[in-house]
């Protein structure tokens, strides 16, 4: 006799009853710090089969590097000051908000990235069940972010019931944009030494490096 598995409800009770509790587990980007950038940390795009090479657009013209999801978790831990390199960040995920949308001014932006644990990862996913809560989150925590390829993000029905389940990693001295750059420029991998060379003409970074 065959067995037929049942069918699994993303949006049902037992659904919104997961995210809630994965929500309490989840690590956010501190406010104040997402507000020294206000725009991708670095100009990268996942492509794993290319990474640490140019991305070169319709005119030839080199505009950022493909990456393998190295970027985005230097992105967060350097910004934050989280100590001990990526050991730090064992049993932890770094996941996307929006993870359909692989963009440079998407892919290492803060609002857009978190740290989940390992075990509740899935549920960070397009389909999963507390997506729409982290991209409503991100709108209205982070001065109403979301992808300009997106729709503003609907309020779940139910949101308010998270209010008091979010938890964001802890604020630093306002630094965050020296450090980075430090960081990137203390480096010794492949994937840093190119990247440094799409850095050198942004403004962003010529101001964090006491160019201007």
């Amino acid at each position: 006799m065959k067995t037929k598995l049942p069918t699994i409800d993303y949006k049902g009770e037992d659904a919104r009853a997961i995210a809630l509790l994965a929500a309490r587990l989840c690590l956010l980007p501190d406010k104040k710090t997402v507000g020294q950038f206000k725009k991708a940390v670095f100009p990268t795009q996942r492509k794993t089969a290319l990474r640490a090479t140019p991305i070169i657009d319709e005119s030839n013209k080199e505009i950022g590097m493909w990456d393998d999801n190295t970027t985005p978790r230097w992105a967060l831990r350097w910004s934050h000051d989280i100590p001990g390199g990526d050991t730090a960040l064992q049993g932890w995920r770094v996941a996307h908000v929006w993870n359909d949308c692989n963009e440079l001014d998407c892919y290492t932006r803060l609002e857009n990235l978190l740290l989940v644990p390992a075990a509740y990862a899935g549920l960070t996913d397009d389909d999963g069940p507390l997506a729409p809560y982290l991209r409503y989150h991100a709108f209205a925590a982070y001065e109403e972010w979301h992808p300009e390829c997106r729709r503003r993000p609907e309020k779940p029905d139910d949101y308010d019931s998270f209010r008091h389940s979010w938890q964001y990693i802890d604020g630093e001295d306002g630094n965050a944009r020296e450090r980075v750059l430090t960081q990137l420029q203390k480096s010794q991998s492949e994937r840093a030494k190119v990247l440094q060379n799409f850095i050198k003409n942004i403004s962003y970074w010529d101001e964090a490096s006491g160019k201007t």
